[in-house]
């Protein structure tokens, strides 16, 4: 059976790595998700995002 599929954004990894305190709480629902619920979709990132993520401008 296949998987769901999740396009990701920037967002979520930056969540991974997010320091400013007012957004902790998402930080903590992304860590959450990335541990508990990631097994269950097929994740895909698009090569911009990558680009994008890699300029460290998210």
């Amino acid at each position: 059976m296949n998987k769901p599929s999740v396009y990701l954004d920037t967002t979520i990894p930056s969540y991974l790595f997010e320091e400013r305190e007012e957004l902790q709480t998402f930080v903590q629902i992304t860590r959450q998700w990335w541990t508990e619920e990631r097994q269950h979709f097929d994740v895909y990132m698009s090569e911009e995002t990558v680009i994008e993520l890699n300029q460290g401008n998210c």
